[in-house]
């Protein structure tokens, strides 16, 4: 009598290997996924945060506050703990830092602070500048605490009001909006660095980039000149600093940021 040992399979088992195979497969094609998009966002905000540097270089006369106004700005800003710099930006964008602007809407002073949001922000003569610029600082704060701090959405809120950002989770897609945002974040004076630390902290908040990246990448792009020829080389410097600097803790799978 012959004997046939048959080899044995337990199916179950198999299948259990396989399927975790399959998991650890799609869990790595989204770590890459992740990877990629976190490297794609840190390359775009680096750029714009150039660019912003460099408009803000390139525009002296508009980018100045009027000496007599700077004094209030200036007491606004201790007032409801918000950036001098930010609430000059906004001036600027809004209306030129002229006090009798009115928009087709209806918003009006430096500001330009609509009726019956200068009245829920106390403000009774929107004419008034030391008024009107107490109000708006005091609406930017308001929505800097709503939005933790993200300047981004907080100047949404300002330009298209906290219903538009809240219903659309960000800034919405509007075109006026989102040049608005655009727009007074070039105008952020960045002399100190602390402007533009804050939004690029902003924007990368959902990634893992350290502070000491963030101080390095200030320091790069202040060394940022008018002249073509400048910005191209610093921007090669700054690729090359990020490809080096073990300060940066992003995760890039066989890919690397493209400046």
């Amino acid at each position: 009598m012959s004997i046939t040992v048959l080899s044995y399979h337990d199916q179950a088992l198999i299948d259990q290997v396989n399927t975790a195979a399959a998991l650890r497969a799609e869990a790595l094609e989204a770590e890459k996924a992740a990877a990629r998009e976190a490297s794609n966002n840190f390359s775009s905000v680096l750029n714009d945060a150039s660019d912003a540097y460099s408009n803000a270089q390139t525009a002296d006369t508009l980018s100045k506050c009027p000496s007599d106004l700077y004094a209030i700005f200036e007491e606004a800003a201790s007032t409801f703990g918000v950036s001098v710099n930010l609430l000059t930006s906004i001036a600027r964008a809004e209306s030129g830092f002229n006090a009798n602007a009115v928009s087709s809407a209806g918003a009006i002073g430096i500001m330009q602070l609509m009726p019956s949001t200068a009245a829920s922000l106390g403000v009774t003569n929107s004419y008034d500048v030391r008024e009107n610029i107490m109000g708006g600082a005091k609406l930017i704060s308001q929505l800097l605490s709503k939005y933790n701090g993200n300047t981004a959405l907080a100047l949404a809120a300002y330009n298209a009001g906290s219903s538009n950002v809240d219903n659309y989770g960000g800034i919405p897609p509007f075109t006026e909006t989102q040049n608005y945002v655009r727009k007074v974040l070039s105008y952020l004076n960045t002399e100190n660095g602390t402007d533009l630390k804050d939004t690029l902290s902003n924007f990368l908040s959902s990634g893992n980039v350290s502070d000491g990246t963030l101080d390095a990448l200030v320091n790069l792009l202040k060394s940022i000149r008018n002249d073509s020829a400048g910005v191209a080389d610093n921007k090669a410097n700054t690729t090359e600093t990020i490809k080096s600097s073990p300060a940066i803790t992003v995760t890039v799978i066989n890919e690397s940021p493209t400046l």
